[in-house]
């Protein structure tokens, strides 16, 4: 009986176990994307769209960390040129970002909300429109200092203002994919 006694603890002693990431501190990094669509109506009726445009990206965050819960706040900001209704424009996006997510070891799934704004200019107009975001991602981390991952995010802008003017009854989505790497500090 000791014998199996002994072999049951010895098995017990060898199952891995879960490992906690340190994901509290500050971070830095960039970001490549894919903005699947970017649209604007007002009273219904398509404005503008825009498709496959490549934002790049900066972003800056800190998270705290209490067990495995991984929460913090990051500040995002992307460039893109697009093609809207055939004529070139610059994009602009700003999100201000309230992560939570769950450690697993070197992996950190996370859920975000946003308060976002975008500028679309061309020769003719600048639209602005500021909202909410949702989204999710996951983050995978390399080393202690580096990580990398990818992030979804849906924005909807309900306060939309067309050359400083308020655009009644308007509204911009954008829906976009990006590939992130950041150093931790």
């Amino acid at each position: 009986m000791k014998i199996v006694q002994s072999l049951a603890l010895a098995g017990i002693a060898l199952l891995p176990t879960s490992a906690f990431a340190d994901w509290a501190g500050g971070y830095l990094g960039g970001s490549l994307g894919v903005t699947a669509t970017d649209e604007a109506e007002q009273f219904g009726v398509t404005e503008f769209e825009t498709e496959n445009h490549n934002p790049i990206g900066f972003f800056a965050g800190y998270q705290a960390q209490s067990n495995q819960f991984v929460y913090g706040a990051e500040y995002a900001v992307s460039f893109s040129a697009v093609e809207a209704n055939g004529a070139d424009a610059d994009a602009v996006y700003g999100d201000l970002k309230f992560r939570a997510g769950y450690d697993l070891g070197q992996i950190l799934p996370y859920a975000l909300l946003s308060v976002s704004a975008a500028v679309f200019s061309d020769d003719d107009d600048d639209t602005t429109a500021s909202g909410l975001g949702f989204g999710a991602g996951v983050d995978y981390a390399v080393s202690d200092n580096f990580v990398v991952g990818g992030e979804f995010i849906f924005r909807a802008g309900d306060s939309v203002e067309v050359d400083g003017l308020e655009a009644p009854d308007a509204s911009v989505e954008s829906t976009a994919l990006s590939v992130r790497a950041a150093y931790k500090f």
